[in-house]
């Protein structure tokens, strides 16, 4: 669960977004969180906001709760354990994901650093990579504000086929972020 560089391309997104907004206390929900990476490093450079941030793993939640603690965001992030957003509760201005994306025949091909201590279930995203998108388009176009935006950290070529999951439940695309490399590594939506 060790954050990588093209996991920077999503938070890079999300506070360079909540900068410009005018929100008072933006409310954030990581799904699939992992050890928070994702949603700790938004809360540490956007200081008016809180999140909540969701593992079906208890070891991750505790790991996630841990580095809160250990960042002192812990007043502002909750960790709960929960499968997606079955234990969540309100609507969010922003979402953020890293979901399992990578087709499950692309597992063994992984750098030996990734395929050997990442748990699978982080990992596998079924038999084309899009099993975690197609459960999650419906859950955030539900828990998210009619205001506010979703941030999805991808798979390379993975943009065209997810954009079609989340525009079918109402959300647009209304931005491609690329990485160091140049691929769209972050999906942003709106209504």
């Amino acid at each position: 669960l060790d954050p990588r560089p093209d996991s920077e391309t999503l938070v890079d997104a999300v506070i360079n977004d909540l900068q410009m907004a005018t929100l008072d206390q933006p409310r954030l929900l990581d799904l699939g969180t992992g050890s928070g990476c994702l949603l700790l490093a938004c809360l540490h450079h956007l200081p008016n906001a809180d999140g909540v941030g969701v593992d079906v793993q208890p070891g991750a939640v505790d790991m996630a709760r841990q580095n809160a603690e250990t960042l002192g965001l812990a007043s502002r992030a909750e960790f709960i354990i929960s499968d997606w957003d079955h234990a969540v509760e309100g609507r969010f201005d922003v979402i953020i994901s890293n979901p399992p994306y990578i087709p499950k025949s692309d597992i063994l091909t992984l750098m030996d650093e990734v395929r050997d201590y990442d748990p699978a279930l982080a990992l596998d995203g079924g038999g084309d990579g899009l099993d975690a998108w197609r459960k999650l388009a419906p859950i955030m176009a539900q828990r998210l504000r009619p205001d506010g935006a979703v941030f999805l950290e991808i798979g390379q070529g993975q943009d065209d086929d997810v954009c079609q999951l989340f525009h079918e439940q109402g959300l647009n695309i209304s931005a491609k972020h690329q990485d160091l490399s140049g691929i769209n590594r972050c999906l942003e939506f709106r209504f």
